[in-house]
């Protein structure tokens, strides 16, 4: 009978004949039934090819044939595997010919695609512990094919085809011999290698019915070295080479890499587990991974492997240390091909380093400082190859540079996850190991690179000791000014570069200044750094740039000129001038911040005076500086003499040479320097002090101005417009918050509108300002008219602390003693 056919446009054949005359399982098998004697194995093989053409046609043509038909085939499988197990395995022998062991593999397959309960019968029926079946996988013949081998790896792929959970779950509880397949894989046809691996990935490893300890069992470490061996495929034997050899060496060699890709390199797929303690605990969690990294003598000389290499490290940080110990050998800094390999491969593995994870999963229990030392920033690997390579020839030194700074990026996500004693055991281990690198050598390289127009090398050292210096708080006497004027001398060979280098530099300067290790900043310092050309270029970069680089420039300028002493300390002066930059004010404000700064100890002691008039006006003091001098010079002072001239605890800071220096350039643009005091006024504490001592600062502002200033010491008769509020400004939005507040006309719904329409992010800080300064007024009545808030106000303001989730004592307070009195 013929196994062919049974297509929609296939003309009738013999198959359709047999089942068309109400053909059954009995005359199929109706040969073996009735002899008497000893079958022949050829009958039997003849037997077997019948059983599988008519089982095959039934898998084919399932829905045209109907039941019967199927139930005709799955009688043939309960039949065979009941009544001639024996033949089946025997005719596997190695001393039976290929043809009958072929009848029986080719047999058993079809049985298997009817279903998954066939498939079952197969694997329940078939005596798998015959060692007939142990020399199947290495039946190989290039006469008459597929051969015995093939056929073997269809029928036991054919168990992982359709997968259902029952079958997997006996499929691996037998003793199937898939294993046996790997090592013949070598010189097994491209397309049987690829159809091998790919059914593996797929309905093994990436299969969720199959366990981790079933993947374990088949692809141990004895059946893994065969697999890995095939990255170098060589295929079947041949007398001489074809056209073809390269692209089937090209198409194995990625499928292979595929499939150990997700064997070794995934924790969820493949044979390895993931380890919070990254190897730092008291048990090895990876051994099959250790022993797969310590079989592999030189990684890096194929490009294949080196990527699992990575894969399998990047799943399994821990058996970082077992992988360095493997390149150690050959990581010796040198200019050679082999070492610039070396390094690629530790590059890469670096470079694919989850830190973050591996930070986030840090528990009390781990020795962080071991995590630091052996994975994130490996002592050895700093000791050995970076600090020794970074005094090497340029070559050499440039790969250091670039694995140091690849280090540093890593260490800069790992601290980021970490908090509190981690945090500062994690620090005390990377300053530990970074004490082998030469800071003070690699700053002085900058130069050279400059002059050489190598950018990328001076942006790696500014990043390395912006983190050194920065991050770590570590101590350095670097002239940052100075390379800043090699900056502007090498602005050419620095390109379209120049800015970024400009930022990095500053951002050390920043980091320097901020640290509270670092060495106190001179006046002169500061003067090399606070150029017009610095600060124009700072406000630009917040003007006109979005991102990192709005943030660093914000960061980088607010450093500066916090440094020079020069606005608040609360930093509100400097937060509204940021908030307002736009392109058209840049210049005007670098010409403010460095009159500010030049002129600061002018303003400084106008400052001062001014804080004694602020003194004055908050104890009505009427009493003259002649009186002042007076009462300290009586033989019989006493503290009560002077009271009327001290600041009161709550008394805060109200002018700054910034702010000055604001007045003084309105002249240059009178909209602008108006509008920024126009929001500056609410930002304070108390309202009215500020008012009335910028009314003798500003004369020569516009009648409108005076007007405002009038208006905001009268609130309950005046009303003014709400600016437009601004979502991304903290201090604008404060500003706004406050004057709706101050106004006794507005409407408490435009209030309740603004916070609700700002990032959720800082709507919790505005309404808890709100509160502070509604509780400070001590006079929430609701049973009596108030001219200075509104009951609706607070009641507003309230519904929005509530919503908030924020506590509101003060108010909470006036309202129960309000209640009483009334």
């Amino acid at each position: 009978m013929c196994g062919g056919g049974g297509g929609e446009e296939d003309p009738p054949d013999q198959m359709d004949e047999f089942f068309a005359g109400g053909g059954q399982a009995s005359h199929v098998l109706h040969v073996l039934d009735t002899n008497q004697e000893k079958n022949k194995a050829n009958d039997v093989a003849a037997v077997f090819n019948t059983v599988e053409a008519v089982v095959t046609r039934v898998v084919r043509g399932k829905d045209r044939l109907g039941d019967r038909c199927g139930e005709v085939a799955m009688e043939l499988v309960k039949r065979v595997n009941s009544d001639y197990g024996k033949e089946i395995v025997l005719l596997l022998s190695g001393t039976n010919t290929a043809y009958q062991a072929k009848s029986v593999l080719r047999m058993l397959t079809a049985m298997v695609t009817l279903g998954p309960t066939q498939a079952r019968e197969v694997l329940m029926k078939v005596n798998w512990e015959h060692d007939n079946w142990d020399t199947l996988s290495k039946r190989s013949s290039k006469k008459d094919p597929p051969d015995v081998r093939t056929c073997f790896i269809h029928f036991l792929l054919s168990f992982l085809f359709e997968p259902s959970p029952l079958v997997l779950k006996d499929f691996f509880s037998m003793k199937t011999r898939l294993a046996s397949l790997f090592p013949g894989l070598m010189q097994d046809q491209a397309e049987t290698v690829m159809l091998v691996l790919e059914t593996l990935r797929s309905k093994v490893l990436e299969n969720p019915a199959v366990s981790k300890t079933q993947k374990m069992k088949v692809f141990g470490s004895h059946n893994i070295k065969p697999l890995l061996a095939l990255l170098k495929w060589t295929g079947p034997k041949k007398s001489e080479g074809t056209e073809g050899d390269d692209e089937e060496k090209e198409a194995v060699q990625e499928s292979v890499t595929a499939f150990l890709k997700v064997l070794l390199g995934s924790t969820k797929h493949g044979v390895v587990f993931p380890d919070p303690a990254a190897g730092q605990g008291e048990k090895n969690l990876n051994h099959l991974a250790k022993e797969v990294l310590l079989s592999q003598a030189k990684p890096w000389e194929s490009v294949s492997l080196s990527s699992v290499m990575v894969e399998l490290v990047t799943a399994c940080p821990d058996q970082l240390p077992v992988l360095l110990g493997v390149l150690g050998e050959n990581w010796e800094p040198r200019d050679s091909p082999s070492w610039h390999l070396v390094m690629d491969l530790i590059l890469t593995v670096m470079e694919q380093q989850d830190s973050k994870s591996i930070g986030a999963g840090m528990k009390a229990e781990i020795s962080v400082g071991k995590v630091v030392e052996n994975v994130i920033l490996p002592h050895k690997l700093v000791e050995k190859v970076v600090s020794v390579g970074l005094e090497m020839e340029s070559m050499v030194s440039t790969k250091c540079l670039e694995l140091l700074e690849m280090l540093v990026t890593n260490l800069e996500q790992f601290l980021a996850s970490l908090s509190g004693p981690l945090l500062i055991s994690a620090k005390a281990a990377v300053k530990n190991v970074l004490k082998h690198v030469q800071l003070a050598s690699l700053w002085g390289s900058l130069t050279g690179y400059m002059t050489k127009g190598q950018t990328e090398q001076v942006m790696s050292i500014l990043r390395v000791t912006n983190f050194v210096v920065g991050r770590l708080d570590v101590a350095c006497d670097l002239d940052v000014g100075q390379v800043l004027k090699e900056v502007e001398l090498n602005k050419e060979r620095l390109g379209d570069k120049l800015k970024e280098v400009q930022l990095s530099a500053l951002k050390l300067f920043s980091s320097i200044t901020n640290s509270s290790a670092s060495l106190q900043t001179s006046s002169s310092f500061l003067a090399k750094l606070c150029t017009e050309d610095t600060l124009l270029m700072l406000l630009e970069n917040i003007a006109d740039c979005e991102g990192q680089e709005k943030v660093s420039s914000t960061e980088i300028l607010s450093g500066l000129v916090k440094s020079s002493g020069v606005c608040l300390e609360t930093g509100l002066d400097l937060g509204l001038m940021v908030a307002l930059v736009d392109r058209e004010n840049c210049a005007l404000m670098a010409t403010v911040l460095l009159e500010a700064i030049d002129g600061k100890k002018e303003m400084v002691e106008k400052v001062l005076a001014l804080k004694f008039q602020e003194v004055c006006l908050r104890n009505q003091n009427q009493l003259s500086h002649s009186e002042l001098f007076e009462a300290l010079m009586s033989p019989d002072f006493t503290p009560s003499m002077v009271a009327s001239f001290l600041p009161s605890s709550s008394s805060e800071e109200m002018f700054s040479p910034l702010i000055l220096s604001m007045v003084g350039n309105h002249s240059k643009n009178t909209a602008f320097i108006e509008s920024f005091f126009r929001r500056l006024v609410f930002l304070f504490q108390d309202v009215d002090i500020f008012s009335k001592q910028l009314q003798s600062l500003v004369e020569k502002f516009s009648s409108e101005f005076q007007m405002f200033l009038t208006s905001v010491l009268s609130p309950s008769s005046s009303s003014l417009p709400t600016p437009s509020p601004s979502t991304s400004s903290w201090f604008l939005s404060l500003s706004i918050l406050v004057q709706m507040l101050h106004f006794p006309s507005t409407s408490p719904a435009d209030m309740t509108t603004l916070v609700s329409n700002l990032p959720t992010d800082m709507q919790a800080g505005l309404v808890r300002l709100a509160v502070q300064r509604l509780g400070r007024l001590n006079r929430f009545n609701p049973y009596v008219s108030n001219n200075t808030v509104k009951s609706s106000m607070v009641l507003a303001v309230l519904k929005l602390a509530h919503k908030l989730q924020i506590q509101t004592p003060e108010i909470q307070t006036q309202f129960g003693l309000a209640s009483q009195q009334f």
